[in-house]
């Protein structure tokens, strides 16, 4: 916050609007990473949602008059309930699920997940990217999104310094409007380089993955 009131108190000092440009321009893109990390971090009110409907089903369990075929039934959706409430997400599959978990990093996994899960997809047995691009192209993609985040940054600058000359502040609105376009063009170039990333993160150990089962059984 204490960035932003010096930038302000810079802007007030000199209204050029050069001057107002290059600086709300930079500061846009070193608190860029601050705006992507709120944005993502309001995708998890939504697992709330999802455990809430998993302890429904848990306390349905506790008394269940079901036939045996349909108990049967039953655990399957007790079973997929829990899937989703542990991924955070209700279109989760058992397959998907699998390969998050069996990941090094579970829980750094499952953050990336939400963020690519309508890129990627299991073909084959295997988690693949929907669209498989070369990495010349993947990074061509990021800079094309951070260079048209920076020049819609300073669009709208300009807008804001003529909304403060001419005390006409439709500027204002125009300004965030286009950082807005901007940001999302950036989350988009970055989910492409993300879901690569997702599709070849370094599954558990071996010896691990065999030392936790022989824990298991002789629990």
């Amino acid at each position: 916050m204490s960035d932003f009131v010096e930038v302000f108190k810079m802007v007030l000092e000199n209204p050029s609007p050069l001057v107002i440009c290059v600086v709300v321009s930079v500061l846009v893109i070193y608190k860029s990473r601050d705006l992507l990390d709120i944005f993502f971090q309001l995708k998890d009110i939504n697992k709330k949602r999802i455990i809430q409907r998993l302890e429904e089903t848990k306390t349905l369990s506790e008394k269940n008059y079901l036939d045996s075929s349909l108990n049967r039934n039953y655990d399957r959706l007790c079973e997929e309930a829990q899937i989703h409430a542990i991924i955070g997400c209700q279109d989760c599959s058992k397959e998907m699920a699998q390969y998050i978990m069996s990941r090094k990093n579970i829980s750094g996994t499952i953050r990336i997940y939400h963020q690519v899960k309508d890129r990627i997809k299991i073909k084959a047995g295997e988690v693949v990217p929907c669209k498989i691009r070369s990495e010349k192209r993947i990074k061509t993609y990021k800079f094309l999104g951070w260079l048209t985040y920076w020049i819609l940054g300073c669009i709208g600058t300009l807008f804001l310094t003529f909304s403060i000359k001419t005390n006409i502040w439709n500027g204002v609105f125009i300004y965030a409007s286009l950082l807005i376009v901007g940001l999302v063009i950036v989350i988009q170039s970055v989910k492409i380089d993300l879901a690569k990333l997702f599709c070849e993160l370094e599954p558990m150990d071996e010896s691990t993955s065999t030392e936790l089962g022989n824990s298991n059984k002789a629990a």
